[in-house]
């Protein structure tokens, strides 16, 4: 397909604002030397380019854009909103989040705001809007990057009263929200709009992060992934065809990245494994940034030697940051980009990797792996952007899935949904079979194996998809703690695994959940036998 690109973009995050001019001019030559041709800028400036209420400054931000362009960058402009300004909290406490406790946070951090607060929507929206005015005619800014890393919940009243409007849309009547939720269980029925509260820790989730009512907490995780619209519709009414996206985070659990990419022009992701993160796991995630929209995408971070915000950061051994690159190319990338271009000197990411270390020179061995990747990629021209992976087996993703298995209270604690993914993808991974990850809405007839793993949510329509698959010569693999609920986490009746059953030709009478210390042994009928733990079904054929 085609690219969205003219070329591999190769930079990263970069903050110019946090130094003096002379720093910026030795950090454009050094970048030179590396092969870097791109920079995200702009994330976390609006308490310096927006110092008051009324006021915009834009004098250094048109410096760094100057420079950028001058040496023919391609920049990644962001919208800046993922932290607010201290006179903003000040002014209007209300745009600070409310936590799950329903504390209100005082200014301080990021991701700080609640996205359902006026207030903030509105001078989000306007500084959106007055960035994108202001470089519309900037050629070099090739993609805008809305917020940064969206994540994390709000409790307080504004959202709940929003996610009540959002109830009334999606359910229209009372009567039909006390059905999905079953809210004669425990007397919690409802009269008024008025008596449905947030499901947090004062009220729903209050007991040991569980929940009383699984289909109130996915209800309220569906209304948070509604929630983002707002910037990313400003900057497209100045520039309509502005290439937009914003930095996922892989299997992140709070939005449904399916959903949002139908509101993003190119996914982008910010990848960050563990020491001990299996290399299957970070090829699934980057099969799973692909599968979004079924096209190439951004890495829009990753460390050129180590994290600081893990419990253990361990520096990436000699070419390892080089392997990593291209197997995120290998599994669809356009661009390679990094956190960060250049070491902050303070503030908690102070230990964080970068291209250019506190020793301020090109002189360190970091540097020198990026610049020999740099060059790699550089001679590569345009012969990788826009291809694309054929695979003959697709594993489905589905994040409602993932909310109602790991908010249903039993079998067991230890069942988590990523976990129980992964162990299907490795198979493959391991036999160097091409795996796409695929929604449950996605087009299913492109596969001669579907894998459906601990398909716990079986929404309306979804049998027949999957039996009409089978009828079309697929193979579906599905496996335990599949069939069990609807799209409200209420139980398919009649046997476990409820629409599945007729399909699967079993039926499960009873699940027994094993403690870490137990287990179990499977013999088959040629004498092999293996080790079971976590769950076991007693099950009848049919």
């Amino acid at each position: 397909m085609q690219s969205k690109f003219k070329r591999i973009l190769f930079g990263g995050d970069y903050n110019p604002n946090q130094w003096p001019k002379e720093v910026w001019e030795q950090d454009m030559a050094y970048f030179k030397d590396a092969h870097i041709n791109s920079a995200t800028i702009n994330v976390f400036s609006w308490a310096k380019i927006q110092p008051s209420e009324n006021e915009y400054n834009f004098t250094e931000l048109d410096e760094i854009v100057d420079m950028l362009s001058n040496e023919n960058y391609d920049i990644v402009m962001a919208t800046s909103t993922a932290a607010l300004p201290a006179w903003m909290v000040k002014k209007y406490p209300e745009t600070m989040s409310t936590d799950s406790e329903g504390r209100q946070h005082k200014f301080g951090a990021r991701h700080n705001f609640c996205p359902n607060s006026l207030v903030y929507q509105k001078y989000a929206k306007a500084l959106a809007t007055e960035l994108a005015k202001r470089y519309s005619g900037n050629k070099n800014i090739s993609v805008w990057h809305i917020n940064n890393e969206y994540g994390g919940y709000c409790y307080c009243d504004n959202c709940q009263k929003q996610f009540r409007v959002w109830l009334k849309d999606k359910y229209k009547t009372l009567d039909a929200v006390n059905d999905a939720w079953n809210t004669e269980f425990w007397g919690h029925t409802f009269y008024d709009w008025d008596e449905i509260v947030v499901p947090n820790e004062l009220s729903e989730e209050a007991w040991g992060g569980m929940t009383s009512f699984a289909g109130i907490s996915t209800d309220y995780r569906r209304f948070y992934s509604d929630s983002y619209k707002l910037e990313r519709d400003a900057v497209k009414s100045i520039i309509p065809d502005a290439l937009v996206t914003t930095n996922l985070m892989g299997t992140f659990k709070g939005l449904d990245y399916f959903k949002w990419a139908k509101e993003m022009d190119i996914v982008s992701w910010d990848n960050y494994p563990a020491y001990d993160t299996p290399w299957s796991m970070v090829a699934m995630t980057h099969d799973l940034m692909r599968g979004l929209k079924d096209e190439p995408f951004m890495l829009m971070e990753q460390t050129p030697s180590q994290q600081n915000w893990q419990h253990y950061n361990s520096l990436k051994r000699p070419g390892q940051m080089r392997a990593q690159s291209y197997q995120t190319i290998a599994h669809g990338a356009d661009t390679i980009q990094f956190f960060q271009l250049r070491r902050s000197k303070g503030g908690c990411e102070k230990f964080h990797g970068a291209v250019i270390a506190h020793v301020g020179t090109n002189d360190t061995r970091v540097f020198k792996e990026t610049a020999q990747l740099g060059r790699e990629l550089e001679s590569f021209g345009t012969r990788t952007l826009g291809t694309r992976n054929k695979s003959d087996v697709g594993i489905i993703f589905d994040w409602d899935n993932y909310w109602a298995l790991e908010y249903t209270s039993g079998p067991t604690q230890d069942l988590k949904y990523v976990d129980q993914i992964h162990h299907y993808y490795e198979y493959f991974y391991n036999k160097n079979i091409s795996i796409d990850m695929i929604p449950v809405d996605g087009d299913f007839s492109k596969y001669k194996v579907i894998a459906a793993p601990v398909l716990y949510m079986v929404k309306e329509g979804m049998k027949e998809k999957l039996e009409q698959f089978v009828k079309n010569g697929g193979t579906l693999i599905t496996t335990f703690m599949s069939g069990i609920v609807d799209q409200s986490d209420n139980v398919h009746l009649g046997g476990y695994p409820g629409p599945l059953r007729e399909m699967a030709g079993v039926w499960v009478e009873e699940i027994d959940a094993l403690a870490p210390e137990q287990s179990n042994t499977v013999s088959f009928s040629d004498g092999k036998e293996y080790k079971c733990n976590l769950l076991c079904d007693l099950m009848h054929p049919e």
